[in-house]
C-alpha cells in the first residue's frame, strides 16, 4: 500500500525520527 512511492510506513518513521531529534 504505496502511494506515488511513498508509503504509511515510511512517513511514520520519518515522524519517529522528527520526534527524537526534537
Amino acid at each position: 500500500m504505496g502511494l506515488g512511492g511513498i508509503s504509511i510506513w515510511q512517513l511514520l518513521i520519518v515522524l519517529v525520527i522528527v520526534l527524537l531529534l526534537f
